[in-house]
């Protein structure tokens, strides 16, 4: 694992300098694959981790019917991913407050020894009482709350933002590529968010009208 993270890095860092992006960009980009990572672990827990993992039966107060059983072991285990990377971000942050060469450069690299501590805090975790977790779950919810309400602010913004800047090009220019882009772009969004409810629909009226709910 540690073999693949480092020729990752060297990857990554020779992307990066080919294509001439900064240090605080490929950071940035780092950090949203680090996330991608572990978004793909809770998946894989979350449905999988029964049957990859029967050593978890032992760690966790889980009941020992099948479909209980497994469903138990997949919420609990994202339950630990998700407190595992808010110890990490907490500690980068306070590391953070100390501004030097070190922590900068332990802030934007070091991506091998960050999996590690994540996946260490991960392991760690399941010595831990499951009653900790059902507390954990219900301040998990309410801040996850708060937080896709600031993300709808950010995407607000940067829509308008995005659609001043298109605006500006389309009055400047005395092309209608931009206006015709523009439209085209605002149709596309409008059609798949139709799309989207209308299969979010249709799966909660086929959940609700299964023979096996």
């Amino acid at each position: 694992m540690c073999l693949s993270c480092c020729l990752g890095t060297m990857c990554c860092n020779g992307l990066c300098a080919l294509c001439g992006t900064s240090k605080r960009v490929y950071s940035r980009i780092g950090y949203v694959l680090f996330s991608a990572v572990w978004i793909a672990v809770c998946f894989v827990m979350l449905h999988y981790g029964a049957k990859m993992f029967p050593v978890l039966k032992y760690f966790l107060s889980c009941p020992p019917d099948s479909v209980t059983y497994d469903t138990c072991v997949g919420i609990f285990s994202v339950y630990r991913i998700s407190f595992s990377l808010c110890v990490f971000h907490f500690v980068m942050a306070f590391l953070c407050l100390f501004q030097n060469e070190l922590i900068a450069a332990l802030n934007e690299g070091a991506w091998p020894f960050k999996f590690i501590f994540v996946g260490g805090i991960f392991i760690l975790t399941y010595f831990i009482p499951d009653s900790f977790f059902n507390v954990y779950g219900h301040i998990a919810t309410a801040a996850s709350i708060l937080f896709l309400l600031y993300e709808v602010i950010l995407l607000i913004d940067m829509a308008y933002a995005w659609n001043r800047s298109w605006t500006d090009q389309y009055s400047a220019s005395e092309s209608n590529a931009w206006g015709t882009l523009l439209i085209a772009t605002t149709a596309i969004i409008y059609l798949s968010l139709i799309h989207i409810c209308r299969c979010r629909r249709y799966a909660v009226c086929r959940s609700r009208w299964s023979p096996y709910h």
